[in-house]
């Protein structure tokens, strides 16, 4: 009966150890069309997935925090995906417009819309609180190494960056 339950929470831990980040194509501020996690293949990304235009100091603080640390390193990248719910889509020019005027545009291409349905992404990201922003950590093939939500803190930077560290080290 241990080995069983051993095995099983084993099982467990693989599974969400290896889970690939899911699909979404998306739009970048500067036109560009990207499919995730597909964009991010080859490197160690940070992936930012927000649901409120509130949502964005707090974004501010983690991105600025990981280009601190790995803007200059080719093994790193990150984006950002504001995530709309369908009915938005007519209104893509002005929000997209709105967001381009408030992100630098040394970020337009780290920043992809995604307008489309939403539910299935909240069940395959476990996201229960749209109100904050969500982060994950990809390995070099988009599975999710590392997750967080809400505001930075200096637990969670060093458990990012560790994991991060950890992961340059593989091939």
């Amino acid at each position: 009966m241990k080995l069983i339950l051993f095995t099983g929470i084993f099982l467990i831990i693989m599974n969400i150890s290896a889970q690939q980040f899911p699909e979404i194509k998306a739009r970048s501020l500067s036109g560009k069309e990207y499919t995730f996690p597909a964009q991010a293949s080859g490197k160690i990304t940070l992936i930012v997935v927000a649901f409120k235009r509130q949502s964005q100091p707090v974004i501010n603080q983690w991105v600025e925090m990981w280009e601190n640390n790995y803007g200059h390193d080719d093994n790193y990248d990150f984006y950002e995906i504001p995530m709309l719910a369908s009915g938005w889509k007519i209104m893509r020019g002005f929000i997209d417009g709105g967001m381009q005027s408030g992100v630098p545009e040394s970020r337009h291409d780290k920043t992809a819309t995604y307008y489309g349905p939403l539910d299935q992404y909240f069940k395959d990201l476990e996201i229960n609180d749209s109100s904050i922003p969500y982060f994950f950590l990809l390995t070099r093939d988009g599975n999710i190494a590392w997750r967080s939500s809400g505001i930075l803190t200096p637990g969670k930077k060093t458990q990012l960056l560790e994991k991060a560290a950890q992961l340059k080290s593989k091939p």
